[in-house]
């Protein structure tokens, strides 16, 4: 991410490369959901810096978790616990609170919450690092492969070759969270609590899972006491559970035996 100043150059640049009169505008309706990152690439070559990458997006809210190409076992984020989101507003070029920000536009500028950049009434400080994307949305429609009807994001370095693709996908892969609720446990916690989900704890020596809030009998899976769960959802007496072992399990369980 750049700052402000090296976006427009940028964005002069690809207005030119594009064959387009303006940018092109991606409002933030567009970029709401998850989105898996495909590919760093710098020049002609693919530099494969990070594994997997993960941007979400909830309302002017955005998560980036990225897991490192050669130690799966090693996280990072941008953002600590999450950035505030909004495009650049050439009406207001000093944004002095994040509702100044456009819904739409060709400049996403990210404002980090841990590092003071944003407090609690609203106000953008003085002292924010504002870090800015040329973004663009389905930017390559005609080069898609027959039948590709996925959504595509591309947020832009530097220069029109230094980019970064993402792909609309409808869930962070299990693969990725069970590695990252096993070697991170800090950035776990900011994921569910970015996701509003909270965790519980078994209090009985066995509690069965049950495939449905309804089913009268149990599966042959169950969790033991100590065993800690993501809560889905509580109905009647019973939690829908997601436990993270050596593999994913969800089911249901009865409420009153975990808190």
């Amino acid at each position: 991410m750049k700052t402000t100043s090296t976006i427009l150059l940028l964005l002069l640049i690809l207005n030119t490369s594009l064959g387009q009169g303006q940018a092109p505008l991606v409002s933030m309706k567009q970029i709401q959901g998850i989105w898996k990152g495909s590919s760093v690439e710098i020049g002609e070559k693919d530099l494969i810096i990070y594994h997997n990458i993960y941007l979400i997006v909830k309302g002017n809210k955005a998560l980036q978790i990225y897991q490192d190409y050669k130690k799966p076992s090693s996280f990072l984020i941008f953002s600590d616990p999450f950035s505030y989101i909004g495009f650049d507003n050439p009406q207001k070029p000093q944004p002095k609170k994040i509702s100044d920000l456009s819904d739409k536009g060709s400049i996403l500028c990210f404002y980090h919450v841990q590092g003071k950049d944003y407090d609690n009434r609203g106000n953008i400080l003085p002292s924010a690092t504002e870090m800015s994307n040329f973004i663009t949305y389905n930017e390559d429609i005609e080069d898609r492969e027959p039948g590709d009807t996925s959504n595509y994001l591309r947020l832009y370095g530097t220069s029109p070759d230094d980019y970064e693709d993402y792909v609309n996908v409808t869930k962070v892969a299990d693969a990725f969270l069970l590695q990252l609720h096993k070697y991170n446990k800090v950035l776990w916690k900011q994921y569910l609590a970015f996701e509003g989900l909270k965790e519980k704890k078994v209090i009985v020596k066995k509690s069965s899972i049950y495939s449905d809030v309804d089913s009268p009998e149990p599966t042959k899976m169950y969790l033991i006491e100590g065993d800690v769960f993501v809560v889905l959802e509580e109905k009647n007496d019973r939690i829908k559970i997601r436990y993270f072992g050596k593999k994913k399990v969800e089911g249901w369980i009865k409420k009153n035996e975990a808190n």
